[in-house]
């Protein structure tokens, strides 16, 4: 090994190593507080208290696949002005996770509560017609 190919090899390490500092800087300030991935977190959890998976299971129960396919089509409910203002002190990147989150997490439960409605009224279809 020549001179030549220590150095090259003290610049590739040396880019390496700002290579990874670089990334655990951009992670790290991704975890940070009020960051995107706990805006998203408490998007979900927040949608998870304000939805009422009973009426969206009867909704699909007495409606159908009609509930159903309104379910998957539609957009999910955006967060409350009340929940908005909660977070307003946060940061932009917390903001806007939270509000997709909560908005996807609506969708996904009334659609999952919406099957499972239509699923109970195929269910007792199928046992009152086995009589």
């Amino acid at each position: 090994m020549n001179d030549h190919d220590g150095i090259t090899m003290r610049k590739a390490l040396v880019s390496w190593l700002i290579v990874v500092v670089l990334l655990a800087s951009s992670v790290a300030g991704l975890a940070q507080s009020g960051g995107y991935y706990e805006g998203f977190e408490d998007g979900r959890a927040a949608a998870r208290e304000d939805i009422d998976s009973t009426v969206h299971c009867v909704a699909g129960f007495t409606l159908g696949i009609f509930y159903v396919g309104y379910s998957v089509l539609s957009e999910g409910r955006h967060p409350t002005g009340a929940r908005m203002s909660s977070i307003r002190h946060r940061s932009v990147d917390y903001q806007v996770a939270y509000r997709e989150s909560y908005t996807e997490e609506w969708k996904r439960s009334r659609t999952n509560s919406s099957l499972l409605g239509w699923g109970l009224w195929v269910a007792v279809v199928v046992a009152a017609s086995a009589y």
